[in-house]
């Protein structure tokens, strides 16, 4: 690891350990990389026979239907162009929802593409969206500069109108990624009489959400959630794979007597609806909760659900995560809400009489890739991301977030994971900030946590985050990528399997001025080098580095130099240029037979004058 220099190093006490940031996510869990790296397949790694041709994935604008405006990446803010692989149809839309591909395997194994070859470009995605898991065949090479998804979508917010200002609706659960679970819708309140302020207990009908879903092929007989929402499993017991049990979701609430004096004022919540459960951990941040008395009204965690291996009765694992459970629903809002004193500015400030439950995250699914050679580029990303959940108003119920889902990667010869990829299975997060709505500039409502002060208070139902899922990276048995990979960097330099190093070197280079370029002077200013490739030479899985070396004349030689110092990439930062030479370290494809080749290597110099 080299330290960077001022201004861009980073100062660090003795003795603290310094966690690098790698290409796996979430970066804090180190199990979430199945053995810890690169492993041997239990299996012959077999792509497909590429049946489905060459599948170029061009960046082709779009727009969002919910906004009218162009993708854009939520973090960057760049645009971005948004295919679907549908895994149930077994076809490939562009972002104008046009069918572009039908699959080869669509009417038997509808979520298989089948490739020759993958290519995806830069700030594009392939989204995969259905039931079935995403399996993607490359018998030849796949280079992937964009996003392959199939993230689980966020759960809803509640749902304001002008025509509901005073009682909006429950929010939507999101759906699961291709072979994830959906997360559940968020709970609510129905009046018996019609009347909205008559919050009597006897009026007050609480609608309770459902538990988060399981991706929607899971055998029956596995689900042991426990009774009002299931028959298999006793509140308490431990579940054993292959049994999982849901996330529960947070209670909807009676009226509670409070509100107008002389009643006491509201401050009961309704339950947060609990997190979506995966193969991996995160358990302590998964169950919901109520405040100030919990009583049992937030919902439970879903269990963990998955296999290390990936493999489940002699075929592939198919599942993703399971979705989370929305949030309880409460006839009552705060005394803070209906006097609109809370900061901000929202569209529906304070007009609501009720507050419902937000919906639970979608879970990640399963995306299962198999290639010959794969190339994830630095702005490569391979998703399974839960989806997020939101806050409802105060005394609402917030959903829980849908767990991360699973990555299969297989390669038969090569893998190539550039600085700056992106495997990530992170669960979602749950009680997130209340986004502006589609096309507008402010959020709809209030959200339920907040300072007071300088202190954050709660005043909803918290919905608990998803647990994360698995990445598992795998070499055919007879591959070289299991005794020849080489990473060039401790910390986040590219994985290369199938290479072989070597090096080649200039010799020393006299640097001079005048007639015949003969007066040397330790004087000379360097300018920046150039390096120039031959056309098509810097083939995938090849790479390369130009470094430079100082020297000063030998007071022992006439002619000659001392020892050659330093081996850096910029030359401007030679101590001593009298002599200099520069190395090439190349990394070569051992199935391709290939390595780069470089044309010329120039490096300007000039005596400063004078007046210099």
């Amino acid at each position: 690891m080299v330290r960077a220099s001022a201004p861009n190093a980073v100062a660090h006490s003795a003795g603290v350990p310094v966690r690098l940031k790698g290409s796996i996510a979430p970066f804090t869990s180190p199990e979430v990389l199945s053995s810890g790296g690169l492993v041997s397949s239990p299996d012959k790694v077999e792509p497909g026979r590429g049946r489905d041709g060459e599948v170029h994935i061009q960046f082709q604008p779009g727009i969002d239907p919910l906004s009218g405006l162009p993708f854009r990446d939520p973090l960057t803010g760049e645009e971005v162009s948004v295919w679907t692989f549908d895994t149930d149809q077994g076809v490939i839309k562009n972002p104008r929802g046009v069918v572009t591909k039908v699959t080869a395997a669509a009417d038997s194994i509808p979520g298989f593409l089948d490739t020759s070859r993958l290519i995806i470009d830069q700030n594009t995605i392939l989204r995969g969206v259905g039931a079935h898991a995403m399996l993607v065949s490359v018998s030849g090479q796949a280079d992937i500069a964009g996003t392959i998804d199939v993230s689980g979508a966020p759960g809803g917010l509640i749902r304001f109108s002008e025509k509901n200002k005073s009682s909006p609706l429950f929010g939507l659960g999101g759906k699961g990624g291709a072979g994830g679970g959906d997360g559940s819708d968020g709970g609510t309140v129905e009046f018996l009489n019609g009347d909205l302020a008559d919050k009597s207990p006897d009026n007050t009908i609480p609608v309770q959400p459902l538990p988060g879903g399981l991706p929607f092929f899971t055998p029956p007989a596995w689900d042991r959630t426990p009774a009002p929402y299931g028959d298999g499993n006793p509140e308490g017991e431990i579940v054993t794979f292959p049994f999982v049990t849901r996330a529960l979701p947070g209670a909807s609430l009676r009226g509670q007597g409070c509100g107008a004096p002389p009643s006491p004022l509201c401050i009961q919540t309704a339950g947060g609806g609990g997190g979506g459960g995966s193969l991996r951990g995160n358990l302590s941040g998964m169950n919901g909760t109520a405040t100030p008395q919990d009583g049992g009204l937030g919902g439970k965690g879903g269990s963990r659900f998955g296999i290390d291996a990936l493999r489940f009765g002699g075929s592939y694992w198919p599942f993703g995560g399971t979705g989370g459970a929305g949030g309880g629903g409460n006839p009552h809002v705060s005394g803070a809400y209906s006097a609109k004193t809370i900061p901000g500015t929202f569209r529906f400030k304070g007009l609501a009489v009720l507050a419902p439950g937000t919906g639970g995250g979608g879970a990640g699914g399963m995306l299962h890739i198999i290639a010959r050679n794969l190339n994830l580029q630095t702005t490569g990303r391979l998703l399974a991301r839960g989806g997020n959940a939101f806050q409802s108003i105060d005394l609402g119920g917030n959903g829980g977030a849908g767990a991360g889902g699973n990555i299969l990667v297989q390669v038969l010869n090569s893998l190539t994971i550039e600085p700056g990829a992106l495997i990530d299975v992170s669960g979602g997060v749950a009680n997130l900030a209340v986004p502006p709505a589609a096309g507008a500039t402010i959020p709809d409502y209030e959200g339920n946590i907040r300072k007071v002060g300088s202190e954050t208070h709660e005043f909803g139902g918290h919905g608990g985050n998803g647990s994360f899922g698995e990445v598992r990276i795998e070499a055919d048995n007879d591959s070289f990528a299991l005794i020849n990979g080489l990473n060039s960097s401790v910390s986040t330099g590219p994985l290369l399997l199938n290479t072989t190093p070597s090096i080649a070197f200039s010799k020393a280079i006299r640097l001079g001025v005048g007639p015949g370029s003969v007066a040397s002077s330790h004087t000379l200013e360097l300018g920046a080098p150039l390096v120039q490739y031959f056309q098509f030479g810097q083939p995938n899985g090849t790479d390369s580095i130009v470094l430079w070396e100082g020297a000063t004349e030998s007071l022992d030689l006439h002619g000659g130099h001392s020892p050659f110092t330093q081996q850096i990439r910029d030359p401007q930062g030679l101590r001593f240029t009298e002599f200099i030479r520069f190395s090439v370290p190349f990394l070569s494809s051992i199935p391709a037979k290939e390595t780069q080749s470089i044309s010329s290597i120039s490096l300007p110099y000039t005596l400063p004058s004078k007046s210099d």
